[in-house]
């Protein structure tokens, strides 16, 4: 998915909704289509810690998602230009997540590997930065969601 010598876009133009998987025969299900998939991104304000406290396990975020999406080339990215497509200036605490999600809605009966891997960024003075909020002890609010697409650099 991802090109050498390509450069990385936040889009909120694209849609991330997932599509129904054309099938003309369930018997013919082509196993690659099924299992494509894209890089979505969300970008939340932290808004502080929570009063409650809430227990469990958060899954921690990692730092390749195959290929040449790595935390290394995702800050470098976000750190060389202005890579949205809104009107935006990072402030401190921003968090950019980036996820693979499935391309195509999922099928009764049919499986295929769950996808918990994400990547975590955090807004510190003045770069970005590798790092994670805790679910369970720190509130955040959604600011834009879309779809993370690589153009190249001539664009």
């Amino acid at each position: 998915m991802c090109k050498p010598n390509s450069n990385l876009h936040f889009c909120t133009c694209s849609s991330i909704s997932k599509k129904p998987l054309p099938l003309r025969d369930k018997a013919k299900l082509d196993k690659a289509d099924y299992e494509k998939i894209h890089y979505i991104w969300t970008l939340y304000k932290y808004i502080g810690e929570k009063d409650d406290m809430l227990m469990g396990e958060i899954v921690m975020p990692v730092e390749s998602l195959g290929g040449e999406m790595t935390s290394e080339y995702l800050l470098q990215q976000l750190n060389s230009n202005n890579r949205f497509d809104f009107e935006y200036s990072p402030s401190e605490g921003d968090n950019l997540e980036v996820r693979k999600e499935y391309v195509h809605k999922s099928l009764s009966g049919q499986q295929r590997p769950d996808l918990y891997d994400y990547m975590s960024c955090i807004y510190r003075k003045g770069k970005w930065e590798q790092d994670y909020y805790d679910f369970f002890t720190d509130k955040t609010r959604q600011i834009k969601k879309g779809k993370v697409e690589f153009r190249d650099e001539q664009e």
